[in-house]
């Protein structure tokens, strides 16, 4: 059985399925904001006037997205569908990245990589812990 998640005249850009959740993006006419669907209930993730948010990774429970906050460089986030709960998970001036398979994420657990000596971050849960360091010069 289809479920009709949208019915406006705005595009809907489908992202990913996985288990009982589905994500999207769709513009407010000022930027992009981030939808998903955790198979009982439609969720607006973000909710912003001027940040374009992009989703990353989505699991049967998580959504890993990033948003340009204003600053050089755009900070990530991980959202429980079940319990309607966002973790910022960068706050920093560093570009950084998701591995080759964006949205490095299974059951919550998340890596990514910071641009300067290429550390790689994990996130359990609660924290983020440094997981591994090489360093890297052009």
């Amino acid at each position: 059985m289809a479920i009709r998640l949208t019915n406006n005249n705005i595009d809907d850009v489908f992202f990913s399925i996985a288990g009982n959740n589905a994500g999207w993006r769709t513009s407010d006419g000022r930027d992009d904001e981030l939808y998903l669907y955790n198979g009982s209930s439609i969720i607006q993730l973000t909710r912003n006037n001027s940040n374009d948010d992009t989703f990353q990774g989505i699991s049967d429970r998580y959504v890993l997205w990033e948003s340009d906050t204003g600053r050089p460089f755009n900070e990530f986030f991980l959202s429980d569908g079940r319990i309607r709960r966002t973790v910022q998970l960068t706050n920093n001036n560093k570009q950084e990245y998701f591995g080759a398979d964006d949205g490095a994420i299974a059951v919550g657990d998340v890596a990514w990589e910071n641009g300067y000596c290429w550390l790689l971050w994990f996130f359990k849960g609660r924290s983020n812990l440094r997981w591994h360091e090489s360093y890297y010069f052009n």
